[in-house]
């Protein structure tokens, strides 16, 4: 089984950046920072934000979920990010990847802890075979990146 952006919820939220956009964009020419700056008076948090990507398993656990950030991003709105940025897709393959190897990381937790107790539920068992075929087909992320340069489709 492998994780697609169908098997997800997709969460896209802006965070405060925490650096001005005058010391992130030191040495730039005047006109961008200043271009910068008016796209933030107009669209507050998405002027100049992190951009925060999670996706979590629309049928799973609700306490494991993936992310990506961008950190020293502009844009007018949400949509402009998911419709123009070029960075969505690879950002929500990116946060698909990281909930895979935090699944398999839970999976090896109850493992361990059930070990250390003596015992093996048939529960647990089943889960980490499923945890373990999520991570067994899925693309590396150097995969997904020769997939892209070449414009196939994840």
């Amino acid at each position: 089984m492998f994780i697609t952006k169908d098997d997800v919820k997709i969460t896209v939220t802006a965070e405060d950046n925490k650096e001005s956009v005058r010391s992130a964009l030191r040495g730039c020419e005047p006109k961008l920072v200043n271009s910068i700056l008016e796209t933030q008076k107009k669209s507050l948090w998405w002027g100049w934000c992190k951009v925060k990507v999670q996706v979590q398993l629309k049928d799973g656990p609700v306490l494991v979920f993936g992310v990506a950030y961008l950190s020293n991003c502009s844009y007018l709105s949400k949509k402009d990010f998911i419709e123009n940025s070029g960075y969505y897709d690879q950002m929500v393959y990116e946060a698909i990847y990281n909930l895979s190897e935090n699944l398999k990381n839970m999976a090896n937790q109850i493992s361990d802890l059930l070990t250390l107790w003596g015992s093996r539920h048939p529960v647990v068992n089943n889960a980490r075979n499923y945890f373990d075929s999520i991570v067994n087909d899925k693309l590396s992320l150097e995969q997904f990146s020769q997939q892209s340069n070449t414009g196939s489709k994840f």
